[in-house]
Formats: C-alpha cells, sequence, structure tokens
C-alpha cells in the first residue's frame, strides 16, 4: 500500500522478487528457536507475524482451533514500553528518536537486520538503566504487572530477582548478560 511505501520507503518493485512468508515462515520459527524476541513496538509487530504465521500454515497443516496464537511463545522485550516506563521525559518513544537519546547510529531505517541491531542496542541501554533502578520501585512495578499478561511482566520480573540477588549478595555483579 501506498501509506506502507511511503514510511518505509520499500516499494513494491523492491520486493516483487522477494519469497513469499509462506515460504520463509518455517526458516524464521527456526531462526528464532525459543529465544527471547527484542521488539520495537510488539503490539504492532506479534499481532502481524502472528496472523501471516497462521495465514501461512494453515495452508500447509490443518492446525486445532485451540492452539492458534500459539506460535510465537517466545518470551517478548518491548523496546517501546521499556522506554515508556524507564525514559518517561522523552519527547517522542520511535526507534530513531530512540536511537538519537543513546547516541545509536541509524544504518538504514526501516529494513529488517538494521532496525533489529538498532532494536537490541536499545534494549542493553534500558537494561542498563533498569539495573540502577531502585529495587523498591520495581517490586512495585511487578506488582502492578502480576494480574495481568502484559508482555513486559518477565522483564521485571527477572530484574526483581536479579536485583534482589545485588541486594542481599554482593558479591554478584549485575550485568546485561543475566537479561539475556
Amino acid at each position: 500500500p501506498y501509506h506502507i511505501s511511503r514510511l518505509t520507503r520499500i516499494s513494491n518493485e523492491m520486493v516483487v522478487q522477494a519469497p513469499s512468508f509462506g515460504k520463509i515462515a518455517p526458516k524464521f520459527l527456526k531462526f528464532i528457536g525459543e529465544d527471547p524476541l527484542i521488539i520495537h513496538n510488539a503490539s504492532f509487530d506479534i499481532p502481524f507475524l502472528e496472523y501471516h504465521l497462521q495465514k501461512s500454515i494453515q495452508k500447509s497443516i490443518v492446525q486445532p482451533e485451540n492452539q492458534k496464537k500459539l506460535l510465537l511463545r517466545n518470551t517478548q522485550h518491548d523496546t517501546l514500553t521499556l522506554a515508556r516506563i524507564f525514559l518517561p521525559f522523552q519527547a517522542g518513544f520511535s526507534l530513531v528518536k530512540l536511537a538519537e537519546y543513546f547516541h545509536i547510529e541509524i544504518k538504514q531505517h526501516h529494513r529488517a537486520l538494521p532496525d533489529a541491531s538498532v532494536a537490541a542496542e536499545i534494549f542493553l541501554k534500558l537494561i542498563e538503566i533498569a539495573l540502577h533502578c531502585d529495587f523498591k520501585d520495581i517490586r512495585k512495578i511487578v506488582e502492578i504487572l502480576e494480574p495481568s499478561d502484559n508482555s513486559s511482566k518477565n522483564f521485571f520480573l527477572q530484574l526483581v530477582t536479579v536485583l534482589a540477588g545485588a541486594k542481599y549478595h554482593f558479591e554478584r555483579i549485575l550485568d546485561k548478560e543475566s537479561f539475556i
């Protein structure tokens, strides 16, 4: 569609030779495996991926109704949601605005690999911020998220565990690898 081409600067001519999503879906699922997904704006990307994964799988496999929406069971870390929590003073939360804030260079915006790399770098910066938060504040966020199925809940559960470990075991070093 025109509005998508205008936003992404990706034209139909650029993708006419690309394989259909149905052909790459199995490779995509194998590639992500059970690893956590770092996503910027998960509320847009995940339903989009789920829809197209379901559509491509339905062509080859008849799936019971109760198994719908279970294709992406990976833990999801949404940099948009986390940035809104940890950087509430930001004027904007687009990938570009956050990259500018963290002084991360974007080589090609709206291209899969460069955007994924930038989202990963932003995620690591957000972890650094999170690791310096007060334990009580993070515990309160966990209490608020507990009854929900918010995708960020797992991040904060991990964070409260890491911060609690550091609080009571000072020899433990807080680092990004605790989240990856």
